[in-house]
């Protein structure tokens, strides 16, 4: 209704008897309005200030931190091996990061973090071992040979798994 009455497109009078008013109560809306209207909209300035101010900040930190990032995946890449990589990730939910981010942060696959390598069987152990003592002492010894010192120690071992 004050904003009726600044456009001045009617008169106070004809106002008051649209909105069913008193004229001295729209005058008294209208000067109220002119008296506060400076301070409403000095703190939309200042709020859009304050924010364009806030966004810039944040966009110095946001920018500061990929740096930040960037240079330690490539240190990591550099001088990183996987395992020591592997040995940085933690298991535990309350860090903050996922597996899954934390795999990409150090640039290493998921499924090497998962991976656990099954090893050699005892049996397959102790013939290699065989194996690696028979050729020192016999250096010229092919597979057929080591098959058949194999056979004579109780080992089954074919030819390809010889090999």
């Amino acid at each position: 209704m004050a904003i009726e009455a600044l456009k001045e497109r009617y008169s106070l009078s004809e106002l008051a008897e649209r909105f069913e008013l008193h004229p001295n109560q729209i005058s008294q809306w209208k000067q109220e309005f002119l008296e506060k209207s400076s301070d409403v909209f000095d703190k939309k300035k200042d709020k859009a200030a304050e924010k364009e101010v806030d966004l810039d900040k944040l966009y110095a930190k946001i920018g500061k931190l990929e740096m930040e990032r960037d240079f330690l995946k490539k240190k990591l890449e550099q001088t990183g091996s996987d395992e020591m990589k592997r040995s940085l990730i933690s298991t535990k939910e309350k860090e903050g990061l996922s597996i899954r981010e934390q795999c990409e942060l150090i640039a290493i696959n998921r499924s090497t973090f998962y991976y656990v390598p099954k090893g050699e069987k005892p049996e397959n152990l102790e013939m290699m071992k065989l194996m690696d003592k028979h050729i020192l002492e016999e250096p010229t010894a092919g597979v057929l040979t080591m098959q058949s010192m194999l056979k004579d120690k109780g080992y089954k071992a074919g030819y390809e798994r010889v090999r």
